[in-house]
């Protein structure tokens, strides 16, 4: 009887120059190959959404090489808050969100942490069209005010996100106030802090006090890395 694949000693894990048999569908013939030979045509092929977050170096807990999405609300109506809870702990976190506005009113966007509204941060901001920085010590979340009528903010921060540290956050945004080339962008930096070390920051709201609304498809979107 001949030799079955059952009948062979084990291997694992197997190395690249490990040879395989396979079949070639053309000739209908048996062929070798190695794992390395194997790699292109399986890369190739993989389904889409079949590699989950953890095979991708992510670690499962943001201890690899790329930034993980770990967060995101987009509104599916207008609203005056967007929220992202129960984010798993990180050590740095990044912070990307687009706000639209009803109307091309006037949107001023608070951010806060772990639902802290008290006074516990302190913030540095200025805008393209102001000479001098802007100084607010004991304030009740980092504030990213807009002009009286606007069509969309972006904005991007990166925070140090350790328990034991107040938690520091560089950040710039560009408002956009009109739909043509004769308005320009309206720059805007904010560094800042949340003086709290006894907590990493779970949850993050993006509350709007202006008189507009945040408009239907305004987002939210955090990353983490350990």
């Amino acid at each position: 009887m001949a030799k079955q694949i059952t009948d062979n000693a084990s291997k694992s894990p197997v190395a690249q120059e490990d040879i395989l048999l396979v079949r070639d569908v053309t000739s209908n013939t048996d062929k070798k190959t190695t794992i390395a030979g194997v790699a292109p045509a399986v890369a190739a092929n993989l389904p889409l959404a079949s590699v989950s977050s953890t095979k991708i170096n992510f670690g499962g807990g943001g201890a690899g090489l790329w930034w993980e999405e770990i967060g995101r609300t987009t509104l599916t109506s207008p609203g005056d808050v967007i929220s992202v809870a129960g984010l798993p702990a990180r050590k740095f976190l990044a912070i990307r969100f687009m706000v639209f506005t009803t109307s091309g009113q006037q949107v001023s966007v608070v951010m806060n942490f772990n639902n802290d509204g008290a006074t516990n941060y302190a913030y540095r901001v200025a805008d393209s069209g102001s000479p001098s920085e802007s100084n607010n010590l004991n304030a009740t979340g980092l504030f990213y005010t807009g002009p009286a009528a606007l069509n969309s903010y972006f904005a991007e921060a990166e925070i140090v996100n350790l328990p034991n540290y107040e938690k520091t956050i560089l950040s710039r945004g560009a408002i956009n106030v009109g739909n043509s080339a004769t308005n320009n962008i309206v720059r805007i930096t904010n560094y800042g802090k949340w003086a709290n070390i006894t907590a990493q920051i779970n949850r993050i709201d993006l509350t709007n006090l202006g008189t507009g609304d945040y408009a239907t498809g305004s987002e939210l979107v955090v990353l983490g890395h350990n």
